[in-house]
């Protein structure tokens, strides 16, 4: 769910400010092959104006890392966080900012 807000907030990785902390987390994330709850949980807040939607997540996960070099490679199979914006909640007619 995206709530809308007054001021944008500043882009800086922190999310003390009123536009962050005046909405809660999301529920809990859960792996889209099986349905179950991942081994280290995500959460996000996500804002919008009239301009831009804006996206702030905690990712506990404490071993990062990537083999994807290139653009438009197959991420899934390492550590990402992608955004899925599906307008009509249809899961077909879905965009993925790049």
């Amino acid at each position: 769910m995206a709530y809308k807000v007054e001021a944008p907030p500043v882009i800086d990785g922190r999310l003390e400010e009123t536009a962050w902390t005046e909405v809660g987390w999301s529920d809990d994330f859960v792996d889209i092959s099986n349905n179950k709850p991942p081994r280290f949980q995500t959460q996000v807040k996500v804002r919008l104006d009239a301009e831009w939607l804006y996206i702030a997540a905690t990712l506990s996960e404490p071993n990062v890392w990537a083999n994807v070099t290139r653009h438009s490679q197959v991420i899934f199979n390492d550590n990402d966080f992608k955004v899925f914006i599906d307008a009509d909640s249809s899961n077909h007619h879905y965009k993925v900012p790049e």
